[in-house]
């Protein structure tokens, strides 16, 4: 296994998720994000941490265009060669799930929705 080459993945997939150039979208799996290419596909996903069931880790999910599991690892496998491995992957779990499933679209729609209406209305009895 090319361990320098997961963990320059991780890198990537977090450098991109953080400017907004690559688009995650859910999957059919609960709290499972995928961004593909023409190719392949990566997926992210929190799991429990194979060593201690207090803790979890981040693992990221190779699948070929064929729909196979070519190569699967997690923050501990690159932890020598990512620096802060499951801090940055966790920030890209966090950032591809609010991508996803919208929750900047739908905080700003909320936002619009109390600024507009009479919601700040100084005249409420409270």
């Amino acid at each position: 296994m090319s361990y320098e080459k997961l963990a320059t993945i991780a890198k990537l997939l977090y450098e991109r998720t953080e400017s907004d150039t690559i688009k995650w979208v859910e999957t059919e799996k609960k709290d499972v994000f995928q961004t593909s290419f023409p190719h392949s596909s990566v997926r992210i996903e929190e799991v429990q941490n194979k060593h201690n069931d207090d803790e979890t880790d981040i693992r990221i999910t190779v699948i070929n265009d064929e729909g196979s599991v070519v190569e699967q690892f997690t923050d501990e496998d690159i932890t020598d060669l990512l620096p802060k491995a499951y801090q940055k992957m966790g920030l890209t779990l966090n950032k591809a799930r609010r991508s996803a499933l919208g929750v900047d679209t739908a905080l700003d729609e909320i936002i619009e929705g109390l600024t507009e209406n009479s919601f700040l209305d100084d005249d409420l009895p409270f």
